[in-house]
């Protein structure tokens, strides 16, 4: 997914690249693992656009992926929509004296670069497909979860515990009424 600079035109040039499963495998699996895990490959369509020396990438996929309940921990395939606008600007020529103490500006996030006249897009995708999922995936809107006394998934079964009981550290708080 690397695009020279100098072949991309004020009008445009058309994005459509395969994503292919090992390496959508290697997004979830790597540096950082998730514990989402891709079915199948994808297709990444979208435009590249050059504004001076910027150029912006608008692309959209979808990708099939198999991820675990948040509340009910059972393993369920979902679909999750990646869709992004970001502008890279060529890296500076030589690289900057930093202070040792430096706060960055909203705008300061924002920067990404390319190198050399060349875009890589792998780093860029795969920062925005991490964006894209849910922090807390679910099975369904009415997933019960896991009874917090014996574990049981109460979306399979009825668990014989108690209802009520409380940790005797927490008795003390039952004399308290809110208004």
């Amino acid at each position: 997914m690397e695009f020279r600079v100098a072949d991309i035109s004020q009008a445009g040039v058309k994005l459509d690249e395969p994503l292919e499963l090992h390496w959508l495998t290697e997004v979830f699996s790597g540096d950082f693992p998730t514990p989402f895990k891709p079915l199948s490959a994808s297709h990444l369509t979208g435009r590249l656009r050059r504004v001076g020396e910027q150029v912006v990438v608008e692309a959209a996929c979808k990708l099939d992926l198999q991820a675990p309940c948040s509340s009910c921990l059972e393993k369920f395939d979902m679909e999750v929509p990646v869709k992004f606008m970001v502008t890279l600007q060529p890296a500076p020529a030589k690289a900057r004296q930093l202070p040792s103490e430096l706060e960055l500006g909203l705008e300061d996030l924002d920067e990404i670069f390319y190198h050399d006249g060349v875009l890589d897009l792998r780093d860029v995708l795969r920062e925005q497909i991490i964006l894209s999922l849910p922090m807390f995936p679910k099975c369904s809107d009415n997933c019960q979860g896991l009874c917090p006394t014996c574990g049981a998934n109460l979306n399979r079964e009825q668990c014989s515990c108690q209802e009520g009981i409380v940790d005797p550290r927490w008795l003390a708080l039952k004399s308290f009424k809110t208004t």
